[in-house]
């Protein structure tokens, strides 16, 4: 499966955080819920701005 670099370095950050405390202790748990809800909602929020500019440009230029 291809994943990009941003996962690649993002999941290598969090498997030397838990090597390096040896457990869960050693990861900052409110980063890596703002890694993913940036993930999660990039998609969305591309979409929805697209869609409007699309709207806005469409009714602009004839």
């Amino acid at each position: 499966m291809p994943i990009s670099t941003t996962h690649a370095s993002v999941s290598s950050i969090l498997g030397i955080g838990l090597a390096k405390v040896k457990g869960v202790r050693g990861i900052n748990w409110r980063i890596v819920g703002y890694i993913l809800t940036s993930w999660v909602l990039t998609v969305p929020v591309a979409a929805a701005l697209s869609f409007t500019l699309y709207l806005l440009l469409s009714h602009l230029i004839p």
